[in-house]
């Protein structure tokens, strides 16, 4: 599994380019908060991206537990991180996301930009955390899907289905299929999203995460299922040649 590299965003003035697609300074990020005691891994399209999605990485995701955001924040905030870190303008409004609602940073001088998520919005376990070479924690690959699953992100689910190549046997094997989805979570949800809407925005467009008791191995099923129907519409058939 390999963490390809970032699209750049626009060069501010004074601005470059980040060397190894910004990995050198993401764990720069991490181990300042590791350091300090705040157990942090890859969350979103940051970790879609580890486990082979085909996602395009604008921001690095950074999860930390919800109970140490602020001191994670505020650690960031303080100096002498300020004359690296720079509080950012948050992610755009995206319906299902409560991405624009989390801090974001920017590295002064560098075009990298990076979120803070809390670990009640990823919904794995952030303390059983996986290493890739370059010393960066990603989330268990079962954790993570499960967490999809848990949380009906059928879109990154399916992306994650792909990129791993998965099949209904390694659902069966590794994830736990005899259950229900989260009814309380999915409220819990939908109220942070209908909540902070962007101007203009009406909440009452976005229907929300369902609230209806599902069984997961149903949203699996049709995971691995569609894959099929994906290949030469979303994606070549050579992406599954083995």
């Amino acid at each position: 599994m390999v963490a390809f590299e970032s699209p750049v965003d626009s060069l501010l003035p004074g601005e470059v380019a980040p060397e190894g697609g910004g990995i050198p300074d993401i764990r720069k990020v991490t181990r300042i908060l590791e350091d300090e005691g705040i157990p942090c891994c890859m969350t979103g399209a940051s970790a879609l991206v580890w486990f082979g999605a085909g996602r395009v990485r604008w921001d690095w995701e950074i999860c930390v537990p919800t109970e140490k955001m602020n001191q994670a924040i505020q650690l960031l905030k303080s100096e002498p991180m300020t004359k690296v870190y720079q509080p950012w303008e948050p992610e755009l409004f995206q319906y299902g996301s409560l991405a624009h609602t989390f801090p974001r940073f920017r590295l002064r001088g560098i075009a990298l930009r990076f979120q803070i998520h809390p670990s009640d919005d990823a919904y794995f376990n952030i303390y059983d955390v996986d290493r890739s070479p370059s010393g960066l924690p990603y989330p268990k690959l079962e954790s993570f899907a499960q967490s999809l699953l848990d949380t009906q992100r059928s879109s990154d689910l399916s992306d994650l289905v792909d990129g791993m190549n998965f099949s209904d046997e390694w659902g069966e094997e590794h994830l736990n299929l005899d259950k229900t989805t989260d009814v309380a979570y999915a409220k819990q949800q939908n109220q942070k999203m209908a909540a902070p809407t962007a101007p203009g925005e009406d909440p009452l467009d976005y229907h929300g995460v369902p609230t209806h008791p599902t069984p997961p191995r149903e949203i699996w099923q049709e995971a691995v299922r569609g894959k099929q129907k994906r290949i030469g519409i979303e994606l070549p058939t050579e992406y599954f040649a083995t």
